[in-house]
């Protein structure tokens, strides 16, 4: 597995970790592992708030917050 691991490495930019993830999605599979090398790559962080307050001017509302979690660049 290590082997496969580091062909990823090599023709991509997938670090160690990343590689052995697309080797799991594709069970052990080389050839599907380097197909799934852009899912992999894609970090993203999402965070959903839903809220309402019980006085009596009832207010509610959604928050929802997309981010890169490699980068740490805030997308929506």
């Amino acid at each position: 597995m290590d082997s496969k691991s580091k062909v990823i490495q090599d023709n991509t930019s997938l670090d160690e970790e990343e590689a052995k993830l697309a080797l799991d999605l594709a069970e052990g599979d080389l050839e599907q592992a380097l197909q799934m090398v852009e899912y992999v790559e894609k970090s993203f962080f999402t965070l959903q708030m839903k809220f309402q307050t019980e006085s009596s001017n009832k207010m509610y509302g959604l928050v929802s917050i997309i981010a890169d979690g490699k980068n740490g660049d805030l997308l929506k």
